[in-house]
């Protein structure tokens, strides 16, 4: 009889999974990277790096600076990237565009507020809600949008990525 699994995919093959890791990844070092731009991000950044000095203090009469209980900062680690994930991460950036637009417009938005809710640590169903669209609708075009830049990427014949061992 015929057997109906599958065949299984050539290495070179980009899947929807693979797709979505790899766009996810790309958006965490982007935000990491980057962080917050714009004027509330200017804000934020602006207000962290001054801090008044005690020539400050007397010239504007606010009196001797307090000390609190400062407990120390842990530092954060950083990670670092490879120059592979970087050029990777940086094409990965232009995938909707390239793969996406102008024929699925609402794949593309659907994917672009699924990653920034992902990465932000948001609500999808609740921001999909504020929309007004399903949530199964909302899944549906960014699986669609998902599968259209696996498809893309295969058919350019772009190298998938080797897995990062740690």
């Amino acid at each position: 009889m015929f057997d109906h699994r599958p065949a299984p995919l050539p290495p070179h093959t980009w899947t929807s999974r693979l797709v979505k890791d790899v766009l996810l990844e790309t958006m965490t070092w982007a935000h990491f990277t980057a962080g917050q731009v714009g004027p509330r991000g200017f804000a934020r950044v602006a207000q962290l790096q001054w801090s008044p000095t005690l020539e400050d203090h007397l010239k504007e009469g606010w009196g001797l600076p307090e000390k609190t209980d400062e407990t120390e900062v842990e530092d954060r680690a950083i990670p670092t990237f490879s120059q592979a994930q970087i050029k990777l991460h940086s094409q990965a950036m232009l995938w909707q565009a390239r793969y996406l637009y102008p024929d699925n417009v609402g794949s593309s938005r659907m994917l672009a507020l699924w990653l920034r809710t992902k990465v932000r640590r948001g609500a999808f169903d609740r921001a999909v809600e504020k929309m007004g669209v399903s949530r199964g609708h909302a899944y549906r075009l960014r699986d669609r949008a998902l599968g259209l830049i696996a498809a893309g990427l295969t058919a350019d014949r772009v190298s998938v990525p080797a897995p990062v061992s740690l």
